[in-house]
């Protein structure tokens, strides 16, 4: 989805919700952050979460 979007601007400008769950996720939470900040997708510290210490599917 995320390449789909990088050639349209149908996100531009509108507010988004992410929450990554994985085992640490720290590196790759940042990276998906700093994608959606060069699509100029806007979110804030309260619409975003990182749950840490997922360890596989229940």
């Amino acid at each position: 989805m995320i390449e789909w979007c990088v050639s349209t601007t149908m996100f531009s400008d509108k507010p988004i919700g992410l929450i990554t769950a994985s085992a640490s996720g720290e590196k790759a939470h940042q990276e998906i952050k700093l994608i959606l900040e060069i699509l100029q997708i806007k979110f804030t510290d309260k619409t975003i979460l990182l749950v840490q210490g997922i360890k596989g599917k229940w």
